[in-house]
């Protein structure tokens, strides 16, 4: 693991509705890459619904499950419900782009569980050591709102991963 210590540093540069300037897709590493869905999971079609309506309106987003993050061999186990749309939905990265993952990182830094510098983007160089973050649900949710039965569907992956880790 990456031995520098946390740092917060968010980007300059910010669009006219405070979100911050994705240029070019980042393509996140799954800490747990055999456990993940398919990028185009058809598994819930109202989570499909959504995906595809903003993978037309934001060609830049990542719009798709997004992956585990994080320490593979983790202790500490971090559940998400689901990704937000302006966060985990842009980026790829679970709390990452909103501040729930400001605060989140932040708080991981300082018990020495986050190394790097989260900078709100995938690619920021962040890295987490004896920690890791998955979602129940992998797919944007309308209203950032999961059905019980998309819980359901998705609980495979978080069982998986979940017993993945030691």
């Amino acid at each position: 693991m990456d031995s520098t210590p946390y740092t917060s540093e968010l980007p300059e540069t910010v669009e006219e509705n405070g979100e911050v300037d994705v240029t070019t897709v980042f393509t996140p590493v799954s800490a747990l890459p055999e456990t993940e869905p398919p990028h185009d999971c058809p598994l819930c079609p109202r989570l499909v619904a959504v995906r595809e309506q903003l993978r037309t309106e934001f060609s830049t987003w990542w719009n798709a499950p997004v992956p585990a993050f994080g320490d593979p061999a983790a202790w500490l186990g971090i559940i998400g419900l689901a990704p937000g749309k302006h966060g985990a939905n842009r980026t790829g990265r679970a709390f990452t782009g909103d501040y729930a993952g400001q605060f989140l990182y932040e708080t991981l830094g300082r018990f020495g569980l986050a190394t790097g510098t989260y900078g709100a983007k995938a690619e920021d160089g962040l890295a987490l050591d004896g920690a890791i973050i998955l979602n129940a649900v992998k797919c944007l949710p309308p209203e950032n709102k999961p059905t019980p039965e998309e819980i359901r569907t998705c609980r495979p992956f978080l069982e998986t991963q979940a017993d993945a880790v030691p």
